[in-house]
């Protein structure tokens, strides 16, 4: 395989969260792809979209102008391409109400008439996969508790 670290993707990355930061959901449009198989999916289980307009709704969702008013902070990119194809994969956290939250973000891109367009991006927050543990071990000691109790 013979991928290579790209600057162009590395800046479309933080470009990209720029563009959300600033609401400028016009930029998010135009680096989107309207092909089939275009999948946005966010850090909330109903965050899921397999279309553009769809994709378009959760980036707007996802603005400083939408409530609940979250920025997104970009740390570290790294970014590959190999031909027409590209990825990467960043950290960073999310804020809101003076509050942070780690983040990790992949973004996959296809290069179309020069441009490079994301066909599937998707972040991952640490407080997610915290309540989701949380809920696991919650529910795992209920179904402990319930097979401790003698018999009657």
């Amino acid at each position: 395989m013979a991928e290579a670290l790209t600057a162009d993707i590395e800046d479309l990355m933080r470009e990209s969260a720029a563009a959300l930061e600033r609401s400028d959901l016009a930029w998010v449009e135009e680096h989107t792809s309207r092909t089939e198989g275009t999948v946005a999916i966010g850090t909330d289980p109903y965050d899921y979209a397999r279309d553009f307009g769809t994709t378009m709704q959760l980036m707007k969702d996802s603005t400083p102008d939408a409530e609940p008013q979250i920025r997104i902070v970009i740390y570290d990119v790294r970014a590959y391409e190999e031909g027409v194809v590209g990825w990467s994969d960043a950290t960073g956290h999310f804020e809101h109400d003076g509050t942070s939250v780690p983040v990790r973000i992949t973004d996959v891109v296809r290069r179309v008439d020069g441009m490079w367009r994301s066909v599937q991006t998707q972040p991952r927050s640490a407080s997610r996969r915290a309540h989701v543990r949380a809920h696991v071990h919650r529910s795992h000691h209920r179904e402990l508790g319930r097979r401790r109790r003698p018999a009657p």
